[in-house]
């Protein structure tokens, strides 16, 4: 009568750290290049915002024959009632946006963000 030998069939222990260790690694890399990504797509969107924010004064500047001033009464009534923007540009960083306006209506205002810059 011949004997069977029963081999027990798995993956051994070195087996599976081995592909722990490889999903480690890879997910070492991944992570890093996913957050960089995010951080890219945030700063893209912030200057975007800023660049809104500056075609629409440049509407308002064109509609009202110049640009808003820091003491205009009416722009920030005309400025942000939906028409052109419907809020100040801000950051997806959580960064401040800074909109300087000009002392005349001859000059462009502009904007910068504490995280991101100037566009």
């Amino acid at each position: 009568m011949a004997r069977r030998i029963h081999r027990q069939e798995g993956f051994t222990l070195i087996e599976l750290m081995i592909v722990i260790l490889i999903i480690g690694i890879l997910v070492g890399i991944a992570v890093p290049v996913f957050l960089a990504a995010q951080n890219n797509a945030k700063k893209k969107a912030c200057l975007s915002n800023q660049r809104n924010f500056l075609s629409a004064a440049d509407i308002y500047a064109a509609d009202k024959e110049g640009y808003p001033t820091a003491a205009s009464s009416e722009w920030p009534a005309n400025y942000y009632d939906g028409d052109l923007v419907s809020n100040a540009p801000s950051c997806p960083s959580g960064g401040t946006v800074t909109v300087t306006y000009g002392s005349d209506n001859e000059t462009r205002p502009s904007t910068s963000c504490s995280s991101h810059g100037s566009p």
